[in-house]
């Protein structure tokens, strides 16, 4: 009696269902290769390039590099050149193979980008390649007669691609 209540009061099963078929996978799809591991550094003045399995590269030959930058495609190499004195001459560019080596800034239009006012001139303080792009920001600073530093506050935007020269920020 105690089973057929049990049975009475449990609702009625309703239809079992049907499994549900197995989604066909796609096709593999190709891995992408591994992205190489290229590094670009400064020794003895120069620019070198590095990459597993080879030995290091020489690509340039001045010995009057001070700065070296690579572009996150590790394709493009931005590199300041400076005198005797450690003073900015120029920046420029090549690919991480050494080829098409190309002025990008040079002293005379860096110094050339706003008035002097009291300055003898205007010079690189620093920059950066943009994330994913081919694009060096970098600001000034201006260089007085006897010691002292005065950073400009100011982001200027080169594509390095094209050599068009951008002013995101005024000093």
């Amino acid at each position: 009696a105690t089973a057929d209540a049990l049975l009475a009061a449990s609702p009625t099963p309703s239809a079992t269902p049907s499994p549900v078929p197995p989604t066909p996978s796609p096709f593999p799809s190709a891995t992408p290769p591994p992205p190489v591991l290229h590094l670009s550094y400064i020794e003895a003045g120069d620019v070198w390039a590095l990459e597993p399995g080879v030995p290091p590269v020489r690509l340039t030959g001045s010995g009057n590099v001070s700065d070296v930058r690579l572009a996150s495609d590790g394709e493009l190499i931005v590199y300041v050149v400076t005198d005797a004195n450690i003073e900015f001459v120029e920046m420029r560019s090549l690919g991480f193979d050494g080829s098409d080596d190309r002025l990008l800034l040079g002293a005379d239009a860096l110094a050339s980008l706003y008035p002097v006012e009291g300055f003898l001139r205007y010079t690189l303080a620093d920059f950066s390649l943009a994330p994913s792009t081919h694009r060096v920001l970098l600001n000034t600073r201006g260089v007085f007669e006897g010691p002292g530093l005065a950073k400009s506050d100011d982001l200027l935007a080169l594509d390095a691609d094209s050599g068009a020269l951008t002013r995101l920020l005024a000093p």
